[in-house]
């Protein structure tokens, strides 16, 4: 498997248009063929043209979605309506559909907007359809020679946004496709400069390499990654087996809302499961909030070291804090 960046969004810039509708010409070309006639094929097309995208950009938000410096992605909010969403076809089935989606969406919740609809083509009904979009109304327009070209008109509620006042949140495993929305949320923490002493976001290779495969966890408010935590090893020697560091992130939109503790929480209670009888975890003396995390949710500070590694530059010093089960290893 080749090894792959974190995808990274960006908003759309008048330089990107050959590109985009060089992206948009390929997957026309790549996933409607099956599905429609050459005439409504070439009205895609036509639709989605030089004109029409920058008029959207300019009176919108358009995002494009880059991987290993290439636009592999690209999304439009106008008003309440998500338009021109498109994926390279050798990118899709990864998640960035979804990640695109989920940053239209909370635009658009960010701005109020309670209900967003999009015209839906017959090959990309389902794809919205597992991001909880229902059809409203099923269409049929005449192209050329008398083709038709049936598309659908889908919407759906905000309800339990991340920018909501309560926010329905879930705890679930996470899942490989779930990795370019975790991606982004670490690049967000990396950022902050007190989350890590990481510089960059690594690879799914070099992250699932490096952390345990139990208790990877994300928390979800509605089909909206908020936050995730996972674990990684101490030691390999076995008298060290019950033990494990956590590193968790949350969405910066959504940070002092109880995401963070309802992860916490969530993995203490799995790792008790799992045996584990410490966790513990490094954290910058800057990042008050993750200490008040931690302590809420049980742990103490056990050591204080200083000078521990250099960032920028810089050396920083680190705060070990651990939290001893009464349930597990006893």
């Amino acid at each position: 498997m080749a090894v792959e960046s974190a995808p990274t969004i960006r908003r759309f810039r008048q330089t990107d248009v050959n590109d985009l509708l060089a992206l948009i010409g390929r997957t026309i070309d790549s996933c409607y063929p099956p599905h429609y006639a050459a005439e409504a094929v070439a009205f895609f097309k036509s639709y989605h043209d030089r004109q029409a995208l920058i008029r959207d950009a300019e009176q919108g938000h358009t995002i494009v979605l880059e991987q290993d410096g290439r636009i592999v992605g690209t999304g439009t909010l106008l008003g309440d309506e998500i338009r021109r969403v498109f994926v390279d076809p050798v990118c899709q089935k990864r998640g960035l559909g979804r990640l695109i989606m989920q940053w239209l969406e909370e635009q658009a919740a960010s701005r109020g907007i309670r209900m967003v609809v999009l015209d839906a083509s017959i090959p990309a009904q389902a794809f919205y359809q597992e991001l909880d979009y229902i059809t409203s109304e099923e269409r049929c327009l005449e192209v050329a020679n008398g083709k038709k070209l049936r598309y659908h008109k889908m919407q759906k509620t905000l309800k339990n946004t991340v920018c909501g006042e309560h926010m329905d949140i879930t705890v679930e495993k996470m899942t490989d496709g779930d990795w370019p929305i975790v991606a982004t949320i670490l690049k967000e923490g990396i950022a902050t400069g007190h989350a890590t002493f990481e510089d960059a976001v690594p690879t799914w290779e070099q992250f699932d390499a490096t952390h345990l495969p139990q208790c990877r966890l994300v928390a979800r408010s509605g089909n909206a990654i908020l936050g995730w935590i996972v674990r990684s090893g101490v030691s390999s020697r076995s008298v060290y087996q019950g033990v494990a560091e956590v590193s968790i992130y949350v969405k910066a939109s959504v940070r002092g809302l109880g995401v963070g503790k309802t992860l916490l929480s969530a993995a203490i209670e799995a790792s008790e499961r799992a045996g584990i009888w410490t966790l513990q975890s490094g954290i910058f003396p800057e990042n008050t909030a993750s200490l008040s995390l931690h302590e809420r949710c049980g742990f103490r500070v056990v050591g204080y070291r200083e000078r521990l590694g250099q960032m920028h530059g810089a050396w920083r010093d680190v705060v070990l804090m651990e939290r001893r089960s009464k349930i597990a290893g006893i």
